[in-house]
């Protein structure tokens, strides 16, 4: 429980440089739900360092 609370939001342009593409290719992955959602934060787009980080560990389970 104190780990959710206590999971850290990550800006757009964070996920930007943690995947390696832009704006186009997220927002396309999003409605394809190939990458997770955002949570909205006030007029911003934000993600859960948690939900980024399960996603990636998929990715690499999946490769394997």
């Amino acid at each position: 429980l104190l780990e959710e609370v206590m999971d850290i939001l990550l800006k757009q342009t964070e996920i930007y440089d943690i995947v390696g593409f832009q704006r186009t290719k997220l927002e396309s992955m999003i409605k394809a739900n190939e990458f997770p959602k955002p949570i909205k934060f006030g007029p911003r787009l934000r993600w859960k360092k948690s939900t980024v980080e399960a996603w990636m560990n998929n990715l690499e389970a999946e490769a394997v």
